[in-house]
């Protein structure tokens, strides 16, 4: 959902619905990706200033946008080409809403609140209430002077904030707040305009959601497959809130400026107090909107029939009113989230076990309680082959060790460990010796070998010097086949 609500991506699918019905999807900016699109926006921005010369009007100005933006970062207004900053960072460019609807020579957009609870049939829901943020510096036509002022022509709240003329909405009555609620938005217009041409911009509103949900709806659907085979769909509610961001033109025309997939849900704000502190304090207007709006999407995500039969119970035997019953649902909604998120953890606690897993994951350096104790049988089976170097050792599948009268007296277990090596030691040294004045005249290279292993002989370890006296018996084999 994430990738397909970026600006990129989601104008791409605008795009593709514009080139088919061009009528019923003009509801958004004309718009160039950078920086695939560079040459073209240059040659576009060119002639579109060549026609505003031409009818004397104010040349276009330019909004440019991170595709994986949020919280108005990144964003800046240009009006020349050279002024972009080419990255490797995927971003929009599109025309800038120069006419805007004013509220008290304030701009503003509203965030829609749409819950997507089924893909297969579409189910959609509109929440009724919402959220008009403000900027908080009266709105003046771009001109170059004036394009850096980001508390004028931007709206987001993450922004705005920050300003010195920022204003906290106390209560839902409240007319002069940088963040309203959108009901009292729209009686505020209703006074300006009139019921009937609030009533026709809510139906475009509607209408432009609808449309715009249809055009990533093949998308959407594919991620979904994707994401929850046909196996894992048994006893799974999956449904999504998303947030449209829409201005309205000084003609009351809706204009999508971007989808969020994860709308902000916080009901506080940060406050710096007189040392410098940040303290954070809950927002009225928030809680007021953000809580119903939870609420209401866990209803209807919630199994119709488990609500059906909690209201049977509850109307007939107790006598309950419909407060009652809200009351009862609210408990039951909560109790519901707090075993989701029971079983979402314990769900991440088995799947991190299952990553300790040294049999599965070998390549983890914590391994399963269980799996210590085979571990430990391991390490001790390698450090007795380690000891024994001679079980890795052996020629003609081991006859030629066994006749080994030096592996013979270095297997004997019926004396310590040193003294076996001493004797081993001297066993080995005189049979060396008897072996070179045997073969005194046969092969100098062999003589060098024996000299070596008595010169050595303090040097070398048991293995060393059973490797030595192979090679040297190995070399008076061959000189006697030769011979």
């Amino acid at each position: 959902m994430n990738d397909i609500l970026r600006k990129v991506h989601l104008t791409r699918s605008l795009n593709v619905m514009r080139s088919l019905y061009p009528a019923e999807y003009d509801f958004y900016p004309k718009t160039w990706f950078i920086p695939e699109q560079s040459e073209q926006f240059r040659d576009d921005v060119r002639y579109i200033h060549e026609q505003d010369q031409q009818h004397k009007r104010s040349l276009t100005t330019f909004i440019v946008k991170p595709s994986d933006g949020s919280q108005g970062e990144g964003i800046y207004l240009i009006r020349n080409p050279s002024s972009c900053i080419m990255t490797n960072r995927p971003h929009v460019i599109q025309e800038y809403i120069d006419r805007p609807l004013l509220i008290n020579g304030l701009k503003f957009d509203l965030r829609i609140y749409v819950l997507i609870l089924n893909l297969y049939p579409l189910e959609l829901f509109l929440y009724d209430e919402g959220l008009a943020r403000f900027a908080t510096i009266d709105y003046k036509a771009p001109a170059t002077e004036n394009l850096h002022q980001t508390f004028m022509h931007l709206t987001n709240y993450s922004l705005n904030k920050k300003s010195a003329t920022y204003k906290h909405t106390i209560n839902d009555k409240q007319t002069d707040g940088s963040k309203r609620k959108l009901s009292v938005v729209w009686n505020q217009l209703i006074k300006m305009y009139g019921q009937d041409k609030i009533d026709k911009t809510k139906l475009l509103i509607t209408e432009l959601i609808n449309k715009t949900i249809i055009a990533i709806l093949p998308e959407l659907r594919i991620e979904y497959e994707f994401e929850l085979p046909m196996g894992k769909k048994q006893n799974i509610s999956c449904f999504q809130i998303v947030g449209f961001d829409i201005i309205l033109t000084d003609k009351l025309k809706p204009i999508l400026l971007e989808v969020n997939a994860n709308p902000s849900l916080r009901m506080d704000f940060e406050k710096e107090t007189e040392l410098g502190r940040v303290i954070y304090q809950p927002s009225p207007i928030d809680e007021e909107i953000k809580k119903p709006l939870v609420l209401e999407t866990l209803k209807l995500a919630l199994p119709k029939k488990k609500l059906h039969t909690m209201y049977e119970l509850l109307i007939p035997h107790r006598g309950a009113s419909l407060l009652d019953y809200e009351e009862a649902m609210t408990q039951r909604l909560e109790k519901v989230a707090q075993r989701r998120v029971d079983e979402r953890s314990e769900k991440i606690r088995s799947i991190r076990l299952t990553r300790f897993d040294a049999k599965h994951n070998p390549y983890f350096s914590r391994p399963l309680k269980e799996f210590r104790k085979d571990d430990e049988e391991q390490q001790q089976q390698n450090k007795k082959v380690l000891l024994n170097p001679f079980t890795l050792v052996g020629g003609d599948n081991g006859k030629e060790d066994e006749d080994d009268p030096f592996l013979t007296s270095y297997n004997r277990t019926d004396e310590p460990k040193m003294v076996k090596r001493k004797k081993l030691k001297a066993n080995n040294k005189k049979q060396l010796i008897s072996n070179d004045d045997h073969e005194s005249g046969e092969n100098g290279a062999n003589q060098s070998i024996s000299t070596m292993i008595e010169s050595d002989e303090k040097n070398l370890s048991p293995h060393e010097m059973y490797l030595l006296k192979k090679q040297y018996r190995q070399g008076l084999t061959a000189n006697n086949g030769i011979s």
